[in-house]
C-alpha cells in the first residue's frame, strides 16, 4: 500500500487548541536536533515569502501560506536510513506530493521526499517542490470525506424508512421501495385510528423525501467551491463533481473566479454552510470541510 503524503487542511493547524501547539512546540525545542530544525524551518518560511509552519514533532514541520486551503508539504531533520543499521544518517528532507522518488518504494514514507545533508540545498529543495495544491488534488483529497457524509446520513435515512415501513406492513423491507406505487400512494392518503401508526406513517413520507433529496446529488452533482487568498484579492476555485464514483465522467476543468463573481446560487449556499461546524451536511444546501472549503449543491433547483 502506497505510503503518500496527504496535504492537511490549513484550517486544522490554524484551529489547533493551545494545549496542542504548546505540546507540539515543547517537543521541538526539547529535541537535540532542535538547532538545526529551526535553523531549517526559519529560512524556509523566508524564502517562501513569509510563509508560515507548525511544529508537528520534534523534528517535523507542515509549511503553509495563510490564506491557502492545504499546507505547501512538510519539512524535517530526521535520521533517513532505510533499515537503521550503522551510523546515524541524519538530513534534512523535504516531503510533498509532487515528489515521487525512484530510489525509495511507494509503500514507504520516503518516496515522497528528497533530503540532503546540507542546509542551503534543503531550502532551495523547498522552493522549488513547496508548490501549491493543484484544485483536482485538493478534491482529492476531500472529496472521499464529503461523499462518506453523504452515503452515511442517506443510509441512516433510508434505513429509517424501511424501519417504519416493517411497523406499518408487518414485514422488513430490504432495499429502498419505490413510494410512487399505487399501494404507497393510497397507504399515504389512509387515516390510522391508532396516533402511533399515523405518526409512523408520516415519518415514512419525510424520511423517504429526504432520501430522494439525497439521491438527487447522484444525479446532479456537487460542486467544489475553495477559497483562497491570491495576492490580497479573495478568490474561489470551483469545479463540478459527480457523486457516484460508481460511473464517473469526465469531471470538467476548473476555474477561478473573484469570489463576488460566484453565481449567486453558489454564494447563498456557501454562506448558510459559514454558519454550520466542519464536516457538516445541510440537506439540500451541501457539505461544508472547513472555512475554506465546501461541496454545494449544483445549480438553481429547490
Amino acid at each position: 500500500m502506497a505510503a503518500r503524503f496527504m496535504h492537511r487542511l490549513v484550517s486544522t493547524l490554524e484551529q489547533c487548541s493551545v494545549n496542542d501547539r504548546e505540546m507540539h512546540e515543547h517537543r521541538a525545542v526539547t529535541s537535540y536536533r532542535h538547532a538545526e530544525m529551526r535553523d531549517f524551518v526559519t529560512a524556509v518560511c523566508e524564502a517562501l515569502g513569509g510563509a508560515s509552519h507548525y511544529n508537528f514533532d520534534n523534528n517535523m514541520a507542515y509549511i503553509y501560506r495563510p490564506g491557502d486551503t492545504h499546507v505547501l508539504g512538510e519539512i524535517g531533520f530526521a535520521d533517513l536510513r532505510l533499515r537503521k543499521v550503522g551510523k546515524d544518517k541524519l538530513a534534512y528532507y523535504v516531503r510533498t506530493t509532487n515528489i515521487n522518488n525512484p530510489k525509495i518504494k511507494s509503500d514507504n514514507w520516503r518516496h515522497n521526499t528528497v533530503s540532503t545533508d546540507k542546509l542551503s540545498t534543503a531550502v532551495k529543495l523547498a522552493v522549488n517542490h513547496l508548490k501549491l495544491l493543484g484544485v483536482m488534488d485538493a478534491v482529492d483529497a476531500t472529496f472521499k470525506d464529503v461523499r462518506d457524509i453523504i452515503t452515511k446520513e442517506r443510509n441512516v435515512l433510508s434505513r429509517h424508512v424501511r424501519d417504519k415501513l416493517q411497523d406499518l406492513l408487518g414485514f422488513y423491507v430490504y432495499s429502498d421501495p419505490d413510494l410512487n406505487k399505487g399501494i404507497f400512494k393510497e397507504l399515504r392518503n389512509i387515516t390510522f385510528a391508532s396516533e402511533e401508526l399515523n405518526r409512523d406513517k408520516d415519518e415514512l413520507y419525510n424520511d423517504a423525501a429526504a432520501v430522494a433529496e439525497f439521491d438527487r446529488y447522484t444525479e446532479r452533482g456537487l460542486t467544489y467551491v475553495a477559497f483562497s487568498d491570491n495576492y490580497g484579492q479573495l478568490v474561489a476555485d470551483i469545479v463540478h463533481l459527480p457523486v457516484d464514483a460508481a460511473a464517473e465522467p469526465k469531471s470538467p476543468p476548473p476555474t477561478r473566479v473573484a469570489a463576488t463573481e460566484l453565481p449567486e446560487w453558489a454564494q447563498e449556499r456557501t454562506a448558510v454552510l459559514k454558519l454550520v461546524s466542519n464536516n457538516t451536511h445541510v440537506q439540500g444546501v451541501g457539505v461544508r470541510v472547513d472555512d475554506r472549503v465546501f461541496y454545494i449543491c449544483t445549480g438553481e433547483y429547490e
